[in-house]
């Protein structure tokens, strides 16, 4: 009977539109008797390698195999009685689906596999039959997770993004729709948890203590050996499973549910419910499934399984250079490629929310235990000139022939418009940079440059020091490039462009004069203030009076009395959203103070500024695993109000149509008249449901805290790249951005300050020079903090120490008279200091002079 049963898996069930072929009642009396477990047994049994599937006649073969099993057998599903017998169906179905090219299961009929074959193909990812095998491993969970697991994995490799995606929220809830909520209690609080069992049990019982688990966590930087990842070994198909549904689950599990400090408390209902609804429902939050420790053990892993899919780009590579059929994790479908993505997506989304509140110790993220640093930057650098001779290169060809250029199969092969814009560097014209602008994918860097992959992919993993000598390193190549020279940029002969400004009218006039230079602005600019009666004031910009000028600049333009910004609660600044700034001459303001910025991030002027995180996140993009939802965190600062609704509303319990009675409008208040905008087409008249009201949650953050700021936003981002490219700044994440725009929040070290400090008519040993370093240390961080803005114009100190403070902060006496207060020079870090004779008065001058003001005093 078993060699009659492998004959008629082979012979009978190959045949292409088998029950096209019989008639009717034939067809339903096989399929009534279908003798599935011995079908199944005899398929799983052949077990053809999985190479053979490049055979054309192979994959014939299994997709008709597949489609005519499925017709045959999939409904007799819960009728399996043993655990073997399911793992008997689970591995003919994967070892068929593995050998199926994936074009058969895209939704158009191709070649020779019509619109029948197709739906019968389709039966495999269906809730119902998906539904079937879950329960059934549910009662034999010991013996058929493994080949569950593979099985999953089969899927998410071969099918289209839809159906993947319908699969995972089919195993995290039990239906396609991940935003489907039961109106009753006790309906949504087992929806609440139901995504919660299979990655607790997929952690605790099949990853964290698997032979692969105990591989991947011996991985270091010095030892990232691609090797280990082509030899068999047990538990990729749980791990690869856990992080699709992981990285799934965080798309709809705020910030108040992953942290457990964050949970707790029921929220009550505002702005998402007004209009007088009555709110008779509880909110009823989901959880995260991992504890902290339980995360932070789940991304150890993950980042060095990334990190090495990085390091050695030859495992995961990309493109026709690649051999496709041997790129694939052991024992599975599943590309290196593929899992490196995963992996890079489920890292960034975990770095967003620890970088939002810190929940893994220090230096968790890096993999630097033993690398050289100095060689690492020399790699990158070089990396970067052989990536910008390539795209020169490929620019000249398009520019000389564009059917050349269309011929190109690199060309193709290394651009992608539709992949987040990484704009490569290169030795080439701004005219030319503007009407030729391409883009690289993230993803395709990382083959053609493996540390620059890192960087752009998983630049936490480097230490934000190195970053920072990186991001200066290539700011000092583009100045190479266009011929400026670095170490006289400021010098008295150095060619320079003079420019005038009136100090009641920095801003105006630096508008004026500037706006129109574009790139240019990377060129030394000369300053040269008018007093209040129109004479030039004495003293020559040596580079310091620039810098007074900048900060001056950006004091007065930022300020949100000028109505082009607002500050959230904690006064982080984002663009005003009423409809004025969106006006022409607005957005003329807001490109120019985006090279403003960009001047003074080129330069390595700190600024005192702070922007708020979500308009930060816009500089990086979706490229950093950042969605709606991490948007929805950030409503908690910019209106906590709504926040709290929003939430409330996200957990609610009860029937959201009925109860709350919310549509799919957000209503805005300008100048006393109160406006309604539709979020979607037609979305006064659709009601927010428990099915839709995540959509509806995405869509009012994103018209809070994007739409309403796209066109400011993106002419800002548009001066910026005129001085800084983008894949710069890509290196960093928001909260380091903002370091990067105003300096260290690390505490003064006044050792530091003290080591890295120049004195001008005064002797380090002096004691007027002694009281003064006494009162810095008896001064708060706070006082500190003030001190250091009335000196330098920036009360953050460098980001890389004050040996980085450039010119170095100098202390300079300004004559014998104690009743006089402390000066400065912020445009030369200059600190005016009268000889005072004591500790006592000393401080209290200093201190008296930092909290007034006393102003710049040019000498």
């Amino acid at each position: 009977r078993r060699s009659i049963v492998s004959l008629f898996t082979r012979s009978i069930l190959s045949i292409p539109s088998l029950p096209n072929r019989l008639p009717v009642l034939l067809f339903a009396k096989l399929a009534a008797s279908f003798p599935l477990e011995e079908m199944a047994a005899s398929l799983n049994s052949q077990g053809v390698a999985f190479s053979d599937a490049t055979q054309p006649e192979t994959a014939f073969a299994a997709v008709h195999t597949l489609a005519n099993f499925l017709a045959l057998g999939s409904q007799r599903v819960p009728l399996l009685k043993t655990g073997k017998s399911l793992n008997d169906y689970l591995g003919a179905l994967t070892g068929l689906q593995d050998h199926v090219d994936p074009a058969a299961f895209a939704p158009e009929a191709t070649g020779e596999i019509n619109a029948e074959t197709k739906k019968r193909l389709a039966i495999l990812p269906s809730v119902k039959h998906l539904t079937a095998i879950l329960n059934l491993s549910n009662r034999f969970p010991s013996t058929t997770r493994p080949a569950l697991y593979s099985f999953l994995c089969s899927i998410l490799a071969a099918w289209p993004s839809d159906i993947k995606t319908a699969t995972l929220n089919a195993v995290l809830y039990g239906t396609s729709e991940s935003t489907a909520a039961p109106a009753s209690s006790n309906a949504a609080s087992a929806s609440a948890a139901a995504g919660q069992g299979p990655i607790r049990e997929l952690w605790r019982g099949y990853t964290r203590s698997s032979p692969l688990a105990r591989r991947l966590g011996s991985i270091s930087a010095s030892n990232a050996d691609a090797s280990l990842f082509r030899k068999p070994v047990d538990g990729w198909a749980p791990l690869v499973l856990l992080a699709e549904l992981y990285s799934r689950l965080l798309l709809t599990l705020g910030d108040d549910e992953f942290f457990p400090s964050r949970q707790g408390g029921t929220a009550t209902p505002s702005s998402a419910t007004s209009g007088g609804a009555s709110a008779s429902g509880t909110a009823i939050a989901a959880r995260n499934p991992l504890t902290m420790d339980e995360v932070s053990s789940l991304i150890a892993l993950v980042r060095n399984l990334a990190f090495t899919l990085y390091w050695h780009q030859d495992v995961a590579a990309v493109g026709p250079r690649s051999v496709e059929s041997s790129q694939h994790v052991p024992g599975l479908r599943y590309s290196f490629a593929a899992l490196r993505d995963l992996a890079t997506r489920l890292l960034q989304q975990i770095h967003a929310r620890d970088a939002r509140h810190r929940f893994t110790k220090e230096d968790f993220w890096l993999m630097t235990d033993e690398m050289d640093m100095e060689s690492f930057i020399e790699s990158v650098m070089l990396e970067e000139e052989k990536l910008a001779e390539e795209q020169a290169e490929r620019e000249s060809n398009t520019q000389s022939s564009s059917n050349a250029a269309l011929a190109s199969a690199d060309g193709d092969d290394l651009f992608d418009e539709e992949m987040a814009p990484l704009e490569a560097t290169m030795p080439r014209s701004t005219t030319a940079r503007a009407s030729s602008r391409k883009f690289i994918s993230a993803r395709k860097m990382a083959f053609i440059s493996p540390r620059l992959g890192i960087l752009n992919n998983l630049p936490f993993v480097i230490p934000f020091a190195t970053r920072i000598q990186i991001f200066r390193a290539f700011i000092y190549r583009d100045a190479v490039r266009l011929r400026l020279d670095r170490s006289s940029i400021n010098s008295f002969h150095h060619h320079r462009r003079r420019v005038t400004v009136r100090r009641d009218h920095v801003a105006e006039d630096g508008m004026a004069q500037l706006n129109g230079l574009g790139s240019k602005l990377k060129e030394s600019v000369e300053i040269v203030f008018m007093d209040q009666w129109g004479m030039e004031e004495a003293g020559i910009d040596g580079g310091g009076v620039f810098k007074e000028f900048l900060t001056s600049l950006v004091r007065e333009a930022f300020d949100t009395d000028r109505g082009l910004w607002r500050a959230t609660e904690q006064q982080e600044l984002y663009p005003n959203p009423a409809s004025y700034a969106r006006q022409t001459e607005q957005l003329q303001w807001y490109s120019f103070l985006g090279r403003v910025l960009g001047k003074a991030l080129y330069e390595g002027i700190l600024v005192d500024v702070r922007f708020a995180s979500f308009f930060l996140s816009k500089w990086l993009g979706a490229r950093r695993g950042l969605t709606h939802l991490d948007d929805l965190a950030s409503l908690d600062s910019f209106d906590s109000e709504l926040y709290r609704g929003l939430i409330y509303l996200k957990n609610y319990a009860g029937d959201v149509e009925s109860d709350l009675s919310l549509n799919f409008t957000v209503t805005d208040e300008e100048f006393g008249q109160r406006k309604v905008t539709e979020l979607v087409p037609g979305g006064g008249n659709m009601a927010v449901t428990n099915k839709n009201r995540l959509s509806y949650i995405f869509l009012v953050a994103n018209y809070r805290l994007d739409a309403q700021i796209r066109a400011q936003s993106s002419a800002f981002f548009a001066g910026l790249s005129e001085l800084i490219d983008p894949r710069w700044l890509s290196i960093f994440d928001q909260q380091e951005l903002s370091r990067l725009i105003r300096g260290s929040e690390e505490p003064i070290d006044v050792d530091d300050l003290k080591a890295h400090t120049v004195y001008s008519d005064y002797h380090e040993k002096d004691l007027a020079i002694q009281y003064f370093w006494q009162t810095l240390e008896s001064f708060d961080q706070e006082e500190r903090a003030a001190l250091l803005k009335f000196v330098t114009s920036c009360p953050s100190p460098p980001l890389l120490g004050f040996g980085q403070l450039n010119p170095k902060f100098c202390i300079r006496l300004s004559g014998e008279d104690e009743g006089r207060l402390p000066t400065s020079s912020t445009c030369v870090n200059l600190l005016k200091l009268p000889r005072y004779g004591s500790f006592e008065l000393c401080r209290e001058k200093v201190l008296t002079a930092v909290r007034s003001g006393a102003g710049f005093d040019l000498s």
